[in-house]
């Protein structure tokens, strides 16, 4: 009975020998090189531009990326050319999308940072329609309700409100600004701790839910509260930045001069 075996496993190699010989080798894989791209385009400031990066958040350590100066492998420095206004951040993934970080600096010496934000609903939606299939944006009802849930909802943080809100009658995403001013444990003496977040809601069944545990950190600070650094914008038209296609490049209109109390140190609304 052994014998039998043996016979009958060498008749098996012996076959499947014989099949992988009748098969050609296949062809060798094309050697590929890492694929790269860029976003360029034009900024438009009357400040002078000292910084510009691209920051892919989905890797990048937020804490290191909250910092005055931040440094972050997924962090992406980028160019300025004061002479053309145009600016050039090289060697980024052409399947992501970026949020960029500009730092401005006035006639005045004020230094403003610019942080972009991206607005998009955290998952494909629908947008919201009415009867007759026209778009269904947000009621004022709606982002009255969004803004107090904000405000009213109790927490760690003793300061919270809304910086920048997106929404239909469905979807709304919000930029949400916190900060713990009071006292709390292992507290050093006068810090203060900061965060801003992307908040998703879901209007179901005539009222609005938030979505649990899709919450995203932008930025995480703890620090004295003169430490906290001044002039910090959040701007939607910054966020998102997909590379450049087809080398189209984008055009950046930077504000005028910062929106008042958005995170000036000290002055925490």
């Amino acid at each position: 009975m052994h014998r039998i075996y043996v016979l009958l496993f060498a008749l098996f190699i012996l076959s499947a020998w014989q099949l992988l010989s009748a098969v050609p080798p296949a062809a060798s894989a094309p050697a590929t090189q890492a694929v790269s791209t860029s976003i360029t385009g034009t900024l438009v400031t009357k400040d002078t531009v000292t910084r510009i990066v691209a920051i892919d958040r989905a890797f990048a350590n937020v804490l290191k990326t909250s910092e005055k100066n931040p440094k972050d492998t997924f962090l992406y420095e980028g160019v300025f050319d004061a002479k053309t206004q145009t600016f050039a951040i090289k060697n980024l993934l052409p399947t992501r999308s970026y949020d960029l970080v500009i730092w401005t600096e006035n006639a005045a010496h004020e230094k403003v940072r610019w942080e972009g934000a991206s607005m998009d609903y955290h998952r494909v939606i629908l947008p919201a329609t009415n009867p007759d299939n026209t778009p269904a944006g947000a009621t004022e009802e709606d982002r009255a309700w969004l803004e107090n849930f904000v405000k009213e909802m109790p927490a760690f943080y003793d300061k919270a409100r809304v910086l920048h809100m997106a929404a239909d009658h469905k979807h709304a995403t919000l930029l949400v600004e916190l900060a713990r001013t009071r006292e709390f444990h292992s507290d050093k003496g006068g810090e203060i701790i900061y965060r801003v977040e992307l908040w998703y809601f879901e209007n179901l069944f005539g009222g609005w839910a938030k979505d649990k545990n899709t919450e995203k950190v932008l930025a995480r600070v703890r620090t004295a509260a003169e430490g906290l650094e001044k002039n910090w914008q959040f701007l939607p038209a910054l966020g998102g930045v997909a590379p450049n296609v087809a080398d189209k490049p984008v055009v950046i209109t930077l504000p005028e001069k910062p929106t008042e109390r958005n995170g000036l140190a000290g002055k925490v609304p």
